[in-house]
């Protein structure tokens, strides 16, 4: 599999090794996945995600797997609802993160679909599910490029981190 360094910038992750013990796939609200980059580069609070698959498929690496950075951002009221210990950074730093990038939940109106930013996404495109999730029932779909991206990586990903 070919990954394209993207490094980010210095400090803007943990340049710590840590153990992983479980990947996380999420997708970004964003159009690109160089646009993900871009802004985690911008932030202070060192959120980001290992990879970032584009909508082409293109695998581009923010940083080392066994290093770490802020992504998973679970509510407290996650954790209190289990009666669990809020163990989000403990989670960031034992998880490979993987992003999708996808502009995520769109708004339907007039049979269009939107994004938050107001971009149109073409009916093709659009995944409608029968129970909203997140407030959403409308979501953009993944490609082709990025699903066989993300089963490929997986494959790679456990035999390098058997451990998962």
């Amino acid at each position: 599999m070919i990954i394209k360094n993207k490094q980010l910038n210095k400090g803007q992750y943990h340049d710590e090794v840590q153990p992983k013990r479980i990947i996380v796939l999420h997708h970004t609200a964003g159009g690109s996945a160089q646009s993900s980059i871009n802004w985690w580069n911008e932030t202070a609070e060192r959120v980001a995600t290992s990879v970032v698959i584009d909508r082409n498929g293109e695998v581009l690496q923010a940083f080392p797997f066994d290093r770490w950075a802020s992504a998973l951002g679970i509510k407290q009221s996650t954790f209190d609802k289990y009666k669990l210990k809020n163990i989000n950074v403990r989670l960031d730093q034992i998880s490979i993160q993987i992003e999708i990038a996808s502009w995520g939940g769109l708004t339907e109106k007039d049979g269009k679909y939107y994004t938050y930013t107001g971009k149109e996404i073409p009916k093709e495109d659009v995944q409608v599910y029968e129970k909203p999730y997140r407030g959403f029932k409308y979501y953009e779909k993944y490609t082709e490029a990025q699903i066989r991206a993300v089963e490929e990586l997986l494959k790679d990903l456990v035999v390098k981190y058997p451990q998962i």
